[in-house]
């Protein structure tokens, strides 16, 4: 699948969102738990319900999102041709178990490279093939 520069840029952001969405989650998480131990009031269950019910209506579209993404990246890994069939297999299974981390890395390492640079594989067959006479 080729893709220009802006469409891979937008790809990128849309990439790094979910990481942040997590690492703000997991802050904004310990943040609370912090404020909630030092705090001399009692814990007051509703005020977190009240939280909840801003947060799942973004919940919901984060999820649709995220799922559009992780489809667009399956289907970009299945349609690489720079891929051989283990290491699309290897791309497939650790994009569904840990996504988050494995959509940015794949961006950079197959999307946000520059298409004409010849691929590591080829490299190693130019470097390590005996030279015919």
């Amino acid at each position: 699948m080729s893709l220009n520069k802006p469409a891979k840029i937008i790809i990128g952001v849309l990439t790094f969102i979910p990481l942040l969405v997590v690492l703000g989650s997991f802050i904004f998480v310990i943040y609370e738990i912090m404020t909630v131990l030092a705090s001399e009031e009692p814990f007051m269950p509703l005020l977190l319900m009240t939280y909840l019910s801003y947060v799942i209506p973004y919940m919901f579209i984060y999820f649709i999102f995220y799922l559009g993404l992780g489809i667009f990246y399956l289907v970009h890994i299945i349609q690489n041709i720079s891929l051989d069939t283990e290491k699309r297999f290897l791309w497939i299974v650790v994009l569904v178990i840990l996504s988050w981390i494995t959509m940015p890395i794949y961006w950079i390492v197959h999307i946000w490279k520059d298409d004409n640079q010849p691929k590591s594989d080829q490299l190693i067959k130019q470097t390590h093939e005996p030279a015919r006479t």
